[in-house]
């Protein structure tokens, strides 16, 4: 399980049936193939000892939603 940092900003229209809109960015470390190791065809001399990297990356989001307000 790795750690992510959600940021965004949104709003609603209505007064009591209310639409919401949201957007964001995702921010966190990913797991990625490493550049020793090329493709599934190459054949190697030894074992790889990490096939994967630790990478951070980023994305974004977007959301719509409805709320009612009792």
């Amino acid at each position: 399980m790795k750690p992510r940092l959600l940021t965004g900003i949104g709003f609603s229209v209505g007064v009591k049936h209310m639409f919401t809109f949201d957007v964001g960015g995702i921010f966190g470390y990913v797991d990625r193939l490493s550049s020793a190791y090329t493709g599934e065809d190459e054949e190697l001399s030894a074992k790889p000892e990490n096939v994967t990297v630790s990478k951070l990356s980023a994305g974004g989001f977007a959301s719509i939603g409805y709320l009612y307000k009792f």
